[in-house]
């Protein structure tokens, strides 16, 4: 079956969206019993059947980043001149190399359009796309393509740019739409000194983190801009959902014709019935590049029947933000378990040895690494210091403009900071 998004999207009903997502499921399901990696974690997977069941196997981040070594997963015997290889962020402690198909590619791209689409702003004209750019970045070169696809004049600016020159661009160039992070938006309303340089400005479209109301609200507030997401959107497993024009920020449009979701309890690992708030994972339709089955996001959702926004059939996937496991600094994830392996290459540690500490806002913030001073030694805080400064995804995060300030500091564990609840979490935003 040659693989096409489902034309009438905003219109089907829900058995249609259901049909033909069980047709997907079970093509899918086909295509991967032939597969080097997953005819194994399929064997005795019944046939017919249109949904997974609680063994299962679940691919996690640290197992991807296990499989990427020998590229186990990919469907392409020779990439090169065929896909489109880029890279995650590095969030487990290797940064995961994906190679998608420029079929797979362009279906990402032909969704990212459906969300801009299905916001009901204005259709852009003049873009500025300000996601980080290079490094084999996933989200510049997918608003590139929404660009292209889109035929709009196209401004590729990076996140490096300080305020004062993009709103000289925007303005010499009447600039009407910003493709950017949440925390690259509230940090430019919040930084811009010359507000009458973005008055062309009309829209900004975000991936890569939650954008709250709060930070909606100032930044409509500074720049006089409708927001919307261009996705909820990974490298790895491209746009997941959408959100049109009666959405909340932490709300989206499942695209059920490109991927098959649910919702697990995150201690059980069993699946939970729509209604229920748990880890979100993942499965990719007919992907022909890197297919993913039961990928762990990473992210706490609720699925829901149906939405109070529009006349969409579609169901909705409500986001709470990350696990336990990982937070988002400046639209980085950071992992626990990457902290727990650096600071392991120099003591032996566990999560009950260490805190990281979020301190500030948007625009100054502060990290700091938390050491239990019963078990590490002064000299040996200097070690894990290098360590981490010398770690990839750190390294990242510290040389954001928003970060202020980065130290690793000795404390008694007693000292550590608590939650409302009075608990020790390992990761605290204060």
């Amino acid at each position: 079956m040659e693989f096409k998004l489902l034309k009438n999207h905003h219109t089907a009903t829900r058995e249609e969206h259901q049909d033909y997502s069980d047709t997907l499921f079970h093509l899918t399901i086909s295509q991967l019993m032939n597969h080097p990696y997953y005819s194994n974690v399929l064997t005795g997977f019944p046939a017919g059947q249109h949904h997974f069941n609680d063994d299962t196997p679940i691919l996690t981040g640290i197992k991807l980043a296990q499989l990427t070594k020998d590229n186990p997963l990919s469907m392409i015997d020779d990439p090169s001149g065929i896909g489109i290889t880029i890279c995650s962020g590095g969030s487990t402690g290797k940064r995961k190399a994906i190679t998608h198909s420029r079929d797979f590619f362009q279906r990402m791209i032909d969704l990212g359009v459906r969300a801009v689409q299905a916001s009901s702003i204005e259709t852009p004209k003049a873009v500025a796309n300000c996601f980080m750019a290079g490094d084999m970045s996933g989200a510049f070169t997918f608003g590139e393509g929404i660009c292209d696809k889109l035929g709009v004049h196209y401004f590729p600016v990076g996140s490096k740019i300080d305020p004062l020159s993009l709103g000289e661009i925007i303005e010499d160039f009447k600039i009407d739409t910003l493709f950017c992070t949440p925390s690259f938006a509230y940090s430019l309303a919040h930084r811009a000194s010359n507000l009458a340089s973005f008055s062309s400005l009309k829209s900004i479209y975000y991936v890569g983190e939650l954008m709250t109301n709060r930070d909606a609200e100032y930044i409509q507030s500074r720049l006089n801009v409708a927001i919307r997401s261009l996705s909820y959107t990974t490298s790895e497993l491209g746009p997941i959902g959408y959100q049109c024009q009666g959405c909340a920020h932490d709300t989206y449009h499942i695209n059920h014709d490109a991927v098959h979701i649910e919702i697990i309890d995150p201690t059980s690992h069993k699946i939970l019935p729509d209604g229920h708030k748990g880890e979100v994972l993942v499965t990719t339709y007919l992907n022909d590049g890197t297919p993913f089955l039961r990928y762990n996001t990473g992210d706490l959702g609720m699925i829901h029947q149906s939405c109070n926004c529009c006349e969409r059939q579609s169901k909705t996937i409500q986001l709470f933000g990350r696990t336990k496991g990982s937070t988002k600094v400046c639209a980085f994830t950071l992992e626990k378990s990457l902290v727990l392996d650096v600071v392991s290459e120099i003591v032996p540690a566990t999560d009950n040895d260490i805190q990281v500490v979020i301190r500030g806002n948007k625009v100054d913030l502060k990290l700091q690494i938390l050491l239990d001073s019963d078990k590490f030694s002064s000299q040996e805080l200097t070690l894990i210091e290098n360590k981490l400064t010398d770690n990839y995804i750190f390294k990242r995060i510290i040389s954001q403009s928003e970060v202020l300030d980065f130290c690793v500091t000795r404390k008694h564990r007693s000292d550590f900071n608590k939650s409302r609840m009075h608990k020790t979490p390992f990761f605290i935003h204060s």
